[in-house]
């Protein structure tokens, strides 16, 4: 199989299902049934999914690769970090809903559960330009994706699902 993982963003049926055999497989999300692929040549993620689910077994598979997020698009963070200037602790990233919407959160650790009121949202080149470390974060672009920061070691580290490899 070619690969065209720099090509191509999308593929559907028996044509995605011949793509993912040149592809490693990931655990597949127990809520979902989403199955995640990485390219061992480009590094790129997808996601194969089933959305037609009236139909048997959901219907044909659907695949979409990842993309990482652009400094112009949005994320959401602590007013804290904002206003405080001050270095986000944790980034997690959830399916973007707008078009301008990169996904990404970053807290100080707090509880999930922010409300409105400690939140604020800003283009992702305004934490880059303070802590361009975050680049490397960033460019993952798995959702659900979550990361933290070590202090003993100076670096951004993905926190792994305990049933990943």
């Amino acid at each position: 199989m070619e690969c065209r993982c720099a090509t191509i963003e999308r593929l559907e049926g028996n044509e995605a299902v011949r793509y993912v055999e040149h592809m490693r497989r990931r655990p597949v999300d127990n809520e979902s049934w989403d199955a995640t692929y990485r390219c061992p040549r480009t590094g790129a993620e997808w996601t194969e999914s089933f959305p037609q689910s009236e139909q048997h077994g959901g219907g044909p598979p659907l695949l979409v690769r990842h993309r990482p997020a652009r400094p112009t698009e949005r994320l959401v963070m602590s007013k804290a970090i904002h206003d405080g200037d001050r270095r986000p602790i944790y980034l997690y990233r959830s399916p973007p809903q707008q078009p301008d919407d990169s996904g990404w959160t970053a807290t100080l650790g707090e509880l999930h559960d922010l409300t409105s009121p400690e939140l604020v949202a800003a283009h992702i080149s305004h934490l880059l330009a303070r802590w361009p470390e975050l680049a490397s974060v960033f460019a993952d672009s798995r959702p659900e994706s979550h990361w933290e920061w070590d202090a003993l070691a100076g670096q951004y580290r993905e926190i792994l699902d305990p049933g990943e490899t």
